[in-house]
């Protein structure tokens, strides 16, 4: 076998697990986000507005914000980055480079850190936009 092969195989489970877990790729998360408005700041669940995206951890070919307590984020903004990340290449945290796509699915984490956040909704909360997550070392 070849490792295209096999890379293949483990990025169609990651896919399935994700999918089963209800986890958004950048596609969907940026449609959600467009059914709101583009002044609104937003967050995570967590805390810390996503900024600074970057190859995660656990899985460098998917696609990680950083949760940040000191600088807010508009949705417009947020939909922005997301949409520059699309096609964009990426480093992983140990080498190799990562081109990230519509169907990458997106986490909340540090750089470095392997979160197990996986990103699974969005709602408004009082003047707020929250990016919901699911704590996958929980399942």
């Amino acid at each position: 076998m070849n490792n295209n092969f096999l890379d293949n195989m483990v990025n169609d489970e990651l896919q399935k697990e994700a999918e089963a877990r209800g986890q958004y790729n950048l596609d969907l998360l940026k449609k959600e986000l467009e059914k709101y408005d583009n002044d609104k700041y937003i967050e995570f669940d967590v805390g810390g507005s996503p900024i600074h995206p970057h190859s995660y951890r656990g899985f460098y070919e998917q696609l990680a914000f950083e949760p940040n307590d000191e600088e807010e984020q508009k949705v417009g903004d947020f939909i922005d980055a997301l949409s520059s990340t699309n096609g964009q290449i990426f480093s992983g945290y140990k080498g190799g480079k990562y081109t990230m796509h519509e169907d990458t699915m997106v986490w909340a984490a540090q750089y470095g850190v392997a979160s197990g956040l996986a990103v699974v909704g969005v709602k408004k909360e009082d003047e707020k936009i929250i990016i919901k997550t699911k704590d996958t070392y929980e399942e």
